[in-house]
């Protein structure tokens, strides 16, 4: 299994998250967080140029079973490409084990 979190543009979420549950992903989390580095942009609000040093992005994060990975990685790419620099990132990482948290003694999912 696989963890695959994709670092997108907010306002592409709802419609990757649409084409990714189409594909057979049965959960995923959403979140928003704000990524910071070396490069700083402009933006504007109410007519006003503002400075800034971080970039709002959503993270949609799912545990998918090995053979999916390929397909979702171009379903994600293919529904939160714009066509401009810093569309995101997708990040893949292997999956040891899945523990339930109100089944502590069971074996792991």
């Amino acid at each position: 299994m696989k963890k695959i979190e994709a670092y997108i543009k907010p306002f592409r979420s709802t419609a990757v998250r649409e084409a990714l549950l189409g594909a057979g992903v049965r959960y995923i989390s959403i979140h928003e967080v704000q990524e910071t580095g070396h490069e700083k942009h402009q933006e504007l609000y109410r007519g006003n140029k503002y400075d800034v040093d971080y970039t709002p992005l959503a993270v949609l994060t799912m545990i998918v079973d090995d053979e999916l990975v390929d397909n979702l990685v171009d379903v994600i790419r293919g529904h939160a490409r714009t066509g401009n620099d810093g569309d995101g990132k997708i990040v893949i990482v292997p999956v040891e084990k899945i523990y339930s948290v109100d089944l502590a003694d069971h074996p792991p999912a």
